[in-house]
């Protein structure tokens, strides 16, 4: 069998015949596996043949009975059948695998023939002159033609010559060495495009190292400039270091300087780190590792900078807390001096709250400006005041989100509240024969006094004009006897009571159904803005307080229960006497 006499179909047809007939020899030796055990049964139970007779005459005995008997000649021929069909299929995939190769080898010629006649093909495509060989300008066209390459001209002869020692083209039979000599040429090609572009890429990225490098010495330079400013803003912060600032001079002008020279500093560790930042912005890949290492030791001296900043930070902020605290006891003294010199001038006046508050309220609005409140207070005698510390108090009085000092307001800053020393009785008259008594004071209540204390002539006692807290009954009662004993102790201008059980800070009056503003524990204590208010419907007492020495907002506490026991006790602070 010829590969060339092969025809692709033959050859597909042979290769279905021998899976036909793979398929029939395996169904033959299934066939014998399967029903192996039942053919040997069967043919050993077939008879045995009757014994031969015995020889008549003295003559020879017949011979002995075939051993095998039919049982084993069948056995035997089972085997051969086997042998046949293994024999058979030994030469079907013997036969199969040469055909497959011959087919193979037909195949891969057939196309090697149509390779070279394709290749014959192009070669007459680019013989123009058709003398059966390509010359210089032919291999040119050849090569731009079918690779789109412009082979340099002094490399043709150099072609040429190597492939045809000499001639002056190449033929034919020699083209595939044309075309393997074209592509070592493209290839040349490539590879010097490739190295120059590698060369121009490694010049432009030493260009761009080196403008990188001087860009970074810049802000290295920078670094040096920040430097200095943070150590000046150190310097400045220093005198704030101290445990006592109450030993240091001119705090709040040290303060101010080491404030600005701290937002300067900022400010260049912030320009520092855009800086830093600016670097690693659009790097070329092969100067990524190098850029990312410089930011990051420049990143480290900048962090060094915000660590030593925020030093500084927490001694500026010292400072404020100092200038702070120092304002509110300044202020809270001027508070004390304002109240004190205005209390003193309603007794030099024999003026009662209420004539003070009209007195003031020049334009009868019911209400206290700032302008008439400095007014006022500038002009009481024996006291000078200055007047932008005045502003700032006014401030104070009027309380957050108000522009003027109601009536309410003025009273509970000059009411003086008394805690009753002895029993006394409270009458509606300042004499007390011509005035009816109204109740008895107990020792311990305390009496919210507006007016006084007034002198009487007549008995040589002094009384005050005020209100019972527990109850709100109104009159005069006796701060002084004749003898010296004291029947009313003034306290401080604000009661001060402690708690003595947990409970909520509620926003409203109300003991329940208002939010709670904080919870209050034992031993709390509470600055009283609205003393004792009774709960009618629980008969507990009610006082509006805040926390002593805070300026967070305040609320209803129960101060005693309808039986009478107490959830505050009160802390009663003696007025000192001047």
């Amino acid at each position: 069998m010829e590969g060339k006499d092969l025809e692709v179909e033959d050859s597909k047809t042979f290769c279905e015949a021998g899976k036909e007939a793979k398929a029939s020899c395996k169904a033959a030796v299934e066939f014998i596996v399967e029903h192996r055990t039942s053919i040997e049964q069967g043919l050993l139970a077939a008879v045995p043949p009757p014994p031969a007779p015995p020889a008549i005459g003295g003559g020879p005995p017949a011979p002995p009975a075939d051993p095998k008997g039919p049982s084993g000649e069948a056995r035997e021929e089972l085997l051969k059948l086997q042998a046949r069909v293994h024999n058979c299929l030994k030469t079907i995939v013997t036969l199969t695998t040469t055909v497959q190769a011959i087919h193979l080898k037909a195949v891969q010629k057939e196309k090697a023939l149509k390779l070279v006649e394709k290749r014959s093909i192009t070669f007459d495509k680019y013989d123009r002159d058709k003398d059966g060989q390509l010359n210089k300008k032919e291999i040119v066209m050849y090569a731009k033609g079918e690779y789109n390459f412009s082979i340099a001209e002094g490399v043709v002869p150099k072609i040429i010559g190597k492939i045809t020692d000499g001639g002056a083209g190449v033929p034919k039979s020699k083209f595939q060495r044309l075309r393997v000599a074209v592509g070592i040429a493209r290839e040349e090609e490539a590879s010097r495009v490739r190295r120059k572009k590698a060369e121009e890429r490694a010049k432009y990225i030493a260009q761009k190292k080196t403008a990188l490098e001087a860009d970074i010495g810049k802000v290295a330079d920078f670094v040096g400039e920040v430097d200095p400013e943070v150590g000046s803003a150190e310097t400045k912060a220093r005198p704030l270091a101290e445990g006592d600032l109450s030993t240091v001079e001119k705090v709040p002008e040290v303060l101010q300087q080491a404030e600005e020279q701290l937002k300067g500093a900022r400010s260049q560790v912030e320009r520092l780190r855009e800086q830093i930042k600016s670097l690693c912005t659009d790097a070329e890949r092969e100067l990524v590792p190098f850029v990312n290492e410089e930011c990051r030791k420049l990143g480290l001296k900048a962090d060094l900078f915000d660590l030593r900043l925020g030093q500084v930070e927490a001694i500026v902020k010292k400072g404020r807390a100092y200038l702070a605290s120092v304002e509110k006891l300044e202020s809270e003294k001027l508070a004390l001096d304002v109240i004190k010199a205005l209390k003193e001038h309603l007794t030099a006046k024999k003026l009662s709250i209420e004539d003070c508050f009209a007195a003031i309220d020049a334009d009868k609005d019911g209400h206290i400006g700032q302008a008439d409140f400095m007014a006022y207070i500038s002009a009481l005698e024996g006291h000078s005041f200055d007047s932008e510390k005045l502003e700032k108090l006014f401030g104070h009085f009027t309380g957050e989100g108000k522009s003027e000092i109601g009536s309410d307001a003025f009273t509970r800053l000059l009411v003086t509240h008394y805690r009753v020393a002895k029993d006394t009785l409270i009458t509606s008259e300042m004499a007390i024969k011509s005035g009816k008594t109204q109740r008895r004071l107990d020792v311990g209540e305390v009496f919210a006094v507006y007016e006084g204390p007034v002198k009487d002539e007549t008995l040589g006692i002094f009384r005050v004009r005020g209100r019972a807290l527990k109850d709100g009954c109104q009159g005069w009662a006796t701060e002084l006897g004749n003898t010296g004993g004291v029947f009313l102790e003034a306290g401080e201008d604000s009661g001060l009571y402690e708690v003595v059980r947990p409970q909520p800070l509620s926003a409203g009056f109300e003991p329940d159904g208002h939010p709670t503003v904080r919870y209050l524990k034992e031993g709390d204590k509470l600055e009283v803005l609205e003393w004792d208010k009774e709960h009618e419907g629980s008969g507990q007492v009610r006082i509006q307080v805040k926390l002593a020495g805070e300026d967070g907002p305040s609320g209803w506490v129960t101060k005693m229960l309808q039986d009478e026991t107490m959830l505050v006790k009160l802390v009663w602070r003696p007025l000192k006497k001047a």
